[in-house]
């Protein structure tokens, strides 16, 4: 039994044909920013009459797992949908979902994708962070509007799981205008713990001090002042803790980590 779901704008047939096809994506893109498991481009196309440019992400599989639980899961696609749609609720700004599409073969997810405005005029705050020829004074401005736009988050009980420096894009001319992007592992919860919000936080990596040591300009201190004032001092104990954890984790990570090997097939 073949199941199609296409929710927002209507797509004709054959569009959808081509937006699930990811070959034809890589040969038709006029950008593509990331192609690993997932595909993200950036596309021209043709929607009630009307060509414009927008973003498309296209999800593949990570693992066998996932594939054989997607009968009783939403697809990526359709996670990502709702989360733009939970965070524009609460204040939090996204790219414009347009179109989300998911196709199913008794109940396993085969194809989806999801469609949403290219935005104009924004950076990677990753990119603005690492630039030493970007003004201090402009950092902290991005640290702050990323603080209050995850404070956010927090509040309504939300947690993004990916609060990486690359998954922010800020306005050119505006530091504090900042849209928050991948978000189909967002999750809503009834409670969040202190422990569980500061270890969301934690994957920014917004200073190398990791809070074990005492120096001026720490964007940590700024980010944990700006984020929730009144309960910095717990706040900061917590997410120690948590950048103590991620640092195990990675080490663990990359113990396990398979060698690569050389042209001689030698491991290096």
């Amino acid at each position: 039994m073949l199941y199609r779901a296409l929710i927002g704008k209507k797509l004709t047939p054959e569009q959808i044909a081509y937006f699930s096809d990811p070959d034809w994506i890589r040969a038709n893109a006029c950008h593509i920013y990331k192609d690993k498991v997932n595909i993200l481009a950036e596309l021209t196309v043709t929607i009630d009459g009307v060509e414009q440019p927008v973003v498309i992400k296209w999800f593949g599989w990570r693992n066998r797992i996932s594939r054989w639980l997607s009968p009783v899961m939403r697809s990526r696609a359709k996670k990502s949908w709702d989360a733009s749609y939970s965070l524009l609720k609460c204040g939090v700004k996204v790219p414009e979902p347009i179109t989300v599409y998911t196709r199913r073969r008794f109940g396993f997810i085969q194809r989806n994708f999801l469609l949403t405005e290219k935005v104009e005029n924004y950076t990677l705050a990753r990119r603005l962070l690492r630039d030493p020829d970007e003004p201090e004074k402009r950092k902290e401005l991005i640290v702050a509007g990323i603080a209050d736009m995850i404070r956010k988050i927090h509040q309504a009980s939300m947690v993004h799981h990916d609060l990486t420096p690359g998954n922010f894009l800020v306005n050119n001319n505006d530091p504090q205008n900042i849209i928050i992007v991948d978000l189909n592992r967002l999750e809503n919860r009834v409670f969040i713990r202190r422990s569980l919000k500061m270890y969301d936080i934690a994957k920014l990596n917004l200073c190398d001090c990791n809070l074990g040591r005492e120096h001026s300009g720490c964007r940590w201190i700024l980010f944990l002042k700006c984020y929730a004032e009144k309960e910095f001092a717990p706040n900061r104990i917590a997410l120690q803790t948590a950048l103590s954890r991620r640092k195990i984790k990675r080490r663990i990570k990359a113990m396990h980590k398979p060698k690569k090997s050389n042209k001689s097939g030698k491991s290096e």
